[in-house]
């Protein structure tokens, strides 16, 4: 209960107070703001301290879970663009091997044709398709680095896209505090 009173009111219910032990006077008088008095009981205020305190450590412990839901996501994030990469990369591997086979082959066939050759025109003609086949190998190598890449790129942008993303405002303002 509040009730507004004069200072000098408030003055001697102060020592009334401080006068009376805890066993004979239950009620406490708190100062609450210029000409106001509030009553409380001991029981009653010592619970609402514990309330508080109880609240106090609620609220690092929401924050904890939240911050490690965070980074648990964030995690996920980054497991997740670290598989499609490495995919990428283990196809990439695999596709160039493949294709140093097929140049391996191309070469080989181009030595026993230049071999097998009696002519100044056959040989040019060989060189030829040689040439035309390895400019359009290289053409396609080409096409597929950039494919690649892009890729990569796509998973790394997604990323550190989804790490920049700024809290939200309920919980940027339990961190901050």
């Amino acid at each position: 209960m509040s009730s507004r009173l004069g200072s000098l009111e408030i003055v001697k219910l102060r020592q009334c107070a401080e006068e009376r032990s805890s066993q004979t006077f239950p009620e406490v008088v708190l100062y609450t703001g210029p000409g106001e008095l509030a009553f409380q009981t001991r029981e009653r205020r010592d619970m609402t301290q514990q309330e508080e305190r109880l609240s106090e450590s609620a609220q690092p412990a929401e924050a904890a879970a939240e911050v490690a839901a965070e980074g648990r996501r964030r995690l996920e994030d980054f497991s997740e663009a670290r598989t499609e990469i490495w995919d990428c990369l283990q196809d990439a591997n695999r596709v160039l091997m493949e294709r140093m086979q097929q140049e391996a082959a191309l070469t080989a066939e181009l030595a026993s044709k230049l071999t097998a050759s009696r002519s100044f025109t056959e040989t040019a003609s060989v060189l030829q398709n040689w040439t035309s086949k390895h400019i359009e190998m290289t053409t396609e190598d080409t096409r597929r680095l950039f494919s690649d890449a892009q890729q990569m790129l796509n998973a790394s942008t997604r990323f550190w896209s989804n790490s920049a993303q700024a809290p939200s405002p309920e919980s940027a303002g339990r961190f901050m505090s």
